[in-house]
């Protein structure tokens, strides 16, 4: 997994390839606000930064399609200092695994997602208090990242979209873009 890629502008940020814009459309569409390349860590650039959630949440996007290649690239995020939560994401959504779809990729886990480096794959849940999509581990706890709010295991369902559309509909956002 190299450094390349093709540098793609969306709504006047240029990200440094299309997977990174595609990623970002994305966001848009689940109504994620984010920041790209927020900060500078010790040795490491997050790809983004959830803005607005009440647990911070950097993201690592990377040309990966195994788990494995996800699970790679995290050593150099704890190797920054960072301990909050990570969501690695890939070029591709995940498919069924253990019965269950868990769309999005690998969340490596800080206090809230269950611990610190702990892996787990992640599935979208709707919160009932603030109405956020918002990214959940199984192995994680029962708290909504967005808001907070932690009463068990009864305040989120599954959200009602069709979360392949929205990836076929991001990466037509960027397409054709450069």
């Amino acid at each position: 997994m190299g450094n390349i890629g093709i540098p793609t502008v969306l709504n006047v940020t240029e990200y440094r390839s299309r997977l990174e814009a595609k990623w970002a459309a994305m966001f848009d569409l689940l109504g994620w606000r984010y920041t790209y390349e927020p900060f500078d860590l010790d040795g490491y650039i997050p790809d983004f930064c959830f803005n607005g959630w009440e647990t911070p949440t950097i993201v690592e996007v990377k040309p990966a399609t195994t788990t494995k290649q996800l699970e790679d690239a995290f050593s150099k995020i704890r190797r920054s200092g960072w301990n909050k939560n990570v969501l690695m994401l890939g070029a591709t959504l995940q498919t069924e695994l253990d019965h269950r779809q868990y769309p999005l990729g690998l969340t490596t886990c800080g206090v809230d997602w269950g611990g610190q480096d702990t892996l787990g794959l992640t599935d979208l849940a709707l919160c009932d208090r603030c109405n956020s999509i918002f990214p959940y581990t199984w192995e994680g706890s029962y708290r909504c990242v967005v808001c907070g709010r932690n009463d068990g295991d009864h305040h989120m369902r599954n959200p009602d979209l069709d979360i392949h559309a929205l990836w076929a509909k991001a990466g037509n956002t960027v397409k054709w873009r450069r």
